[in-house]
């Protein structure tokens, strides 16, 4: 397995920014269907989901996969992008 670092930036720094980022999609998400006056029962109509589901998705503890990432993204009507850097560029 290829182990991502710099004399810059050890595995560490980078996993700390990773994790950060992660957090921050996670509640740009969760702003996006509160600005859109969305419940979490409109989003677990759009996506199939018991509201339960949804409530668990928007939680801090909860891992989700890009799967119910790209769904829950449709559901409430935002666009992803995602972009890959090498750790230098940070």
């Amino acid at each position: 397995m290829m182990q991502l670092f710099t004399r810059n930036k050890p595995p560490a720094a980078l996993a700390k920014r990773l994790a950060r980022e992660e957090l921050l999609l996670h509640h740009n998400l969760i702003h996006a269907r509160e600005a859109s006056r969305m419940t979490t029962q409109d989003v677990a109509d759009r996506t199939g989901w018991k509201a339960s589901q949804v409530r668990y998705f928007e939680g801090l503890h909860s891992n989700p996969t890009l799967s119910e990432i790209r769904h829950y993204a449709l559901a409430i009507g935002v666009f992803i992008e995602y972009h890959i850097k090498f750790s230098e560029e940070l």
